[in-house]
């Protein structure tokens, strides 16, 4: 039987999920302000999202958390970047400060699972970051940032493109978003400078590289040290794309600038030969970049470290949170000898951690909180899930507490996300 209680929660959690299709930032002048636009990748349809109450000013770069899949949106403040986080509920925009002193004007922004939001900066500031629960920047590596990507949102590596005015120092290398630190052995010079640049696979190499005359240049391991042509097949305008991105599926989108400002997507499936294929019309202003669109496949993900006797007392789940699957359940192991374990589920995972009398700190702050009984040495919640379309790509956050003399140690935090 389903719990009420969760089903209430997940029906909520429908109302307040974010615009699933690609999300485009856009200039536009007189007054200089930013709207965000999106795309339906599969019948190019486009439409305005409503206006937020920041809009006026100019946007640099947009992304999504991994984790909500709220819009994260860096803006032009003076002579530093804000990031706003965009929640969207109904047909209205919640948007918060994320980061309000970004030193310099950020190029790209980029979130990871773990916690960091990185920025690259033209201005010379190099790669920025911050943890997703801390108050203090972060940097690493030279200036001069023109890009950035990370494989997968868990990645812990940070691809970077350099564009230093100098001609010799156009390079590309790895940033660890862990010890902040370039990764010794990860630069590869480049003989031109680049706008855009995506990991098409991190072993072996493949990297795609976009360049200001509209061209494109492909590094691979197996081809050598320098990027080759890639051969397009259609023109994209003398300006060429502002803007590149990887979807999780493995597709790229270019996002066309100048007289050209379409998205297309990029087919690599033909050997030799890149398949161009436009997948919108028009778009108005200036396009500055594009936020890939959310996927509906169930997802599993967890951000944030345990806090207890072991650093290894993680949430566990049976599989994922398909639609149908009667059987879904999350799992952790006693980790104090107390026979209960308090299981805190909420809509968002917060951006402020709970401190706790023990030390720990709770990320996911509940809006439901439920007891476990541990049996055997590991306490169970059974989730099943209503076959109903309209909880497709809901999400809930979970985090386990177990009672200890201090009290409670805390788990890490697990972002169930509910598709196909």
């Amino acid at each position: 039987m389903w719990h009420n209680a969760v089903t209430c929660l997940l029906l909520t959690a429908v109302a307040a999920q974010g615009p699933d299709d690609a999300v485009i930032a856009i200039r536009l002048e007189q007054p200089v302000r930013t709207e965000l636009w999106t795309v339906d990748v599969v019948t190019g349809v486009t439409a305005p999202l409503p206006p937020f109450p920041s809009a006026s000013h100019a946007p640099l770069a947009i992304t999504r958390d991994p984790i909500d899949h709220a819009i994260l949106l860096a803006q032009s403040h003076g002579p530093t970047t804000r990031i706003l986080r965009l929640r969207y509920h109904g047909r209205t925009f919640v948007d918060e400060v994320a980061v309000a002193d970004l030193p310099g004007r950020a190029s790209q922004l980029v979130a990871a699972s773990l916690g960091f939001a990185a920025t690259c900066d033209l201005s010379g500031g190099g790669t920025i970051g911050r943890d997703r629960f801390a108050s203090a920047n972060w940097s690493a590596g030279p200036a001069w940032m023109a890009a950035a990507h990370l494989t997968t949102p868990d990645a812990t590596r940070l691809r970077v493109l350099r564009n230093h005015p100098r001609g010799d120092q156009y390079a590309t290398f790895q940033v660890d978003l862990v010890g902040r630190t370039i990764v010794a052995g990860s630069e590869l010079v480049l003989p031109r400078d680049g706008n855009g640049i995506v990991e098409l696979a991190a072993q072996p190499l493949d990297l795609l590289l976009s360049h200001p005359d509209g061209t494109f240049s492909r590094l691979e391991a197996a081809t050598g040290p320098l990027p080759q042509p890639v051969n397009l097949s259609m023109w994209i305008g003398r300006d060429g794309v502002n803007a590149i991105a990887r979807q999780s599926d493995g597709r790229v989108f270019g996002l066309g600038t100048g007289s050209f400002p379409l998205l297309y997507e990029l087919d690599f499936a033909t050997p030799g030969r890149v398949v161009v294929v436009v997948l919108s019309a028009a778009l108005p202003g200036f396009p500055v970049d594009v936020a890939p669109a959310v996927q509906d496949l169930a997802a599993v993900r967890s951000f944030a470290s345990p806090c207890s006797l072991s650093p290894d007392w993680r949430i566990q789940s049976n599989g994922l949170p398909v639609l149908g699957n009667a059987a879904f359940t999350v799992r952790i192991a006693d980790a104090t000898g107390h026979p209960l374990v308090f299981w805190s589920f909420a809509l968002s995972p917060g951006t402020v951690a709970l401190a706790l009398p023990s030390g720990c700190a709770a990320v996911v702050q509940p809006s439901l909180l439920e007891i476990g009984v541990v049996d055997r040495g590991f306490a169970d919640w059974l989730l099943p899930i209503p076959q109903r379309t309209e909880l497709l790509g809901a999400a809930v956050f979970v985090q386990a507490l177990q009672p200890t003399p201090l009290p409670f140690l805390v788990s890490d935090a697990l972002s169930l996300r509910l598709g196909r």
